[in-house]
């Protein structure tokens, strides 16, 4: 099973389209968006102490093979949501194969998205993905916000590298 999971706040968010339109693509996968989730503050307490919603995703990931985070970059670091819950869902992530559908405003800001991945190798022995998605806004179609071509086609090879890469660490 894959989890995709939505941490952008925005209606308009670049990286929650992008997710739906990778899990069209994917055969096994959840969609979890962070919107239909309380906010709350990230202190020491453990997963019993936060909401029950917060509970279930917790077993969830537990039980995942991989996940893909899709967040927007701000100011040239991962959007404080992603931050949020992979604080919350701690050793849930130990070992888990990620990767990141990554939205920004330009392609150089794509560089800051290396910070989180390492934060998550060092705290939670990840297993990176070494292929990721990135979109900016160009990407889709101003008059009826439909993705490009181009999109599409790199949201269908990622999709099936990320599979097979999946696949290749199961083994």
């Amino acid at each position: 099973m894959i989890d995709l999971i939505s941490t952008s706040m925005s209606d308009q968010s670049i990286s929650r389209s992008c997710l739906h339109l990778l899990s069209k693509n994917l055969h096994d996968f959840r969609f979890t968006d962070l919107r239909d989730y309380p906010p709350v503050w990230v202190n020491d307490r453990e997963i019993e102490d936060y909401p029950q919603i917060y509970q279930s995703l917790y077993k969830q990931l537990k039980e995942s093979e991989a996940i893909i985070f899709g967040f927007p970059i701000y100011n040239y670091s991962a959007g404080s949501p992603v931050k949020v819950i992979t604080e919350i869902m701690d050793d849930a992530l130990d070992n888990k194969v990620i990767s990141f559908c990554v939205a920004a405003g330009g392609v150089k800001s794509f560089l800051a998205s290396t910070d989180f991945a390492k934060s998550l190798r060092i705290d939670f022995d990840a297993i990176l993905c070494p292929k990721h998605l990135f979109a900016t806004k160009s990407d889709f179609s101003l008059e009826d916000n439909l993705p490009s071509c181009e999109l599409e086609k790199r949201i269908l090879d990622f999709s099936n590298y990320f599979e097979e890469f999946v696949k290749r660490v199961a083994q």
